[in-house]
Formats: structure tokens, sequence, C-alpha cells
């Protein structure tokens, strides 16, 4: 389960003025649906949090695509194999 986030965004206001304001959100399109209803125009949308962009991916995950790769090729071996035999 995801919970909202806070994103710093620059808009330029219905009225012309450039701000900068924090917004919350499940995502940076909610935020930009915000700021369009209230008629502002966006600059820039960044993830407040310090741990943005993600880390790399994890161990398991790795092994994991790593091990499906091998198979796979495992597997088009022996069907190359069966097939010229």
């Amino acid at each position: 389960m995801t919970m909202k986030r806070n994103y710093i965004v620059t808009y330029v206001s219905a009225d012309g003025e450039q701000q900068t304001k924090t917004l919350s959100g499940w995502n940076h399109t909610e935020v930009e649906r915000q700021l369009k209803r209230m008629d502002c125009k966006v600059l820039s949308i960044e993830r407040e949090e310090d741990d943005y962009p993600r880390k790399a991916r994890s161990i398991k995950r790795t092994v994991g695509c790593m091990v499906s790769v091998l198979a796979l090729l495992v597997l088009a071996l022996v069907l190359y194999w069966y097939r010229t035999a």
C-alpha cells in the first residue's frame, strides 16, 4: 500500500505569479491535477524525500531475474539440441 508523498511544486498561478509550494499526493499526476483545478500552469515537480530516486534493485530481485534468464537460455539450448538431434 502506498502513502501520499510530498512534492515541491513550482507553478504559475492564475494571476500570472510564479510560486513554489509543497503539495501532497499519491503521485505527480495527482498533484498536476490539483494544480489544474486551481487554474495553474506547472513548471516543475520534484519529490521531497531524500531517498528518491529509488536505491538500487534488491538482491532478491536481481538473483530472480538472473535465474529466469539462465533458465530461458538453457530451455532454448535444449530445444535447439532436441530439434537438431
